[in-house]
């Protein structure tokens, strides 16, 4: 083949490969900023150890780390989109993907061929060049189905980014919950205790009968069981909110607020509910 015939080839294949790029963030920017406006907290990802034991650098400043201040429902969710494995994980399925589709817009390189014959004191060279003529004509189709499956990575990483967030609000709440319930469990007990003794002296000065007496501390050894159960719940709730968060060691030695948030003053309402909802699911 001639060098002049090879030049539209090789001009076509420079400029497929040209249209091809891949952004440094992988397009996972646009899926942070979708989630944004969905759940009110910003997925990262991270790149410096976060999520193998490290808490990322940018969450060391967050009061609950820095002061030993309470930890809100919000920050939860912000230390569980940047700090859980997890989910750090599935957020570079993006970035696969979008290299999916800068690979799919690629056509393969072309490939040289020698030969050497000889034979009756003469010697012939050929060479060749060989293109994937297929993959060059099925290249549109096969860009379009790598977009179709990017749009759909980043709808299911979006996905898994709200499912997190709403387990990690839930396990704020029953962790928070379970220790309010645990410091009710201890002042039932605190009384109780007190109602025994006052029982058991009013028994020995011959004010009260016996069976008062039995069942008063009946009451107390049921408080104390009641307390221990209360203890094991909390301590489950908090170990589901420290694996939500992602957090070990000295970090998951946070501190919680006292009791939950009050109630809203009436309940909320939202019209076509179902109908918003089959609407905005990703």
């Amino acid at each position: 083949m001639p060098p002049v015939r090879l030049l539209p080839a090789a001009a076509a294949l420079a400029l497929l490969a040209g249209c091809a790029t891949v952004a440094p963030d992988g397009g996972f920017d646009d899926v942070a900023a979708a989630t944004q406006n969905r759940i009110g907290a910003t997925p990262q990802l991270t790149r410096d150890g976060a999520g193998q034991g490290a808490l990322a650098p940018s969450l060391r400043a967050l009061p609950v780390f820095a002061a030993g201040a309470p930890l809100d429902m919000d920050t939860a969710v912000r230390i569980a989109l940047v700090n859980h494995p997890g989910l750090q994980a599935t957020y570079w399925n993006v970035g696969i993907a979008q290299a999916d589709l800068a690979q799919a817009a690629r056509p393969r390189n072309p490939s040289f061929d020698f030969k050497r014959l000889a034979g009756g004191g003469a010697l012939e060279i050929e060479r060749g060049i060989t293109f994937d003529l297929v993959g060059m004509l099925t290249a549109p189709l096969a860009a379009r189905m790598e977009a179709r499956r990017f749009e759909q990575v980043k709808r299911e990483v979006g996905g898994a980014i709200e499912r997190h967030a709403l387990e990690t609000r839930t396990a704020w709440i029953e962790a928070v919950a379970s220790r309010q319930a645990l410091d009710y469990a201890r002042r039932v007990q605190a009384s109780s205790a007190a109602g025994a003794e006052l029982a058991g002296r009013m028994a020995r000065a011959g004010n009260t009968n016996q069976l008062e007496l039995a069942r008063e501390q009946v009451f107390h050894a049921q408080a104390a069981s009641d307390v221990a159960r209360a203890a094991r719940r909390a301590t489950a709730a908090r170990e589901r909110l420290t694996r939500a968060l992602g957090l070990w060691g000295k970090d998951a030695g946070y501190a919680l607020p006292d009791h939950l948030p009050d109630l809203p003053a009436a309940p909320a309402e939202l019209a076509d509910v179902e109908r918003i909802a089959l609407e905005q699911r990703l």
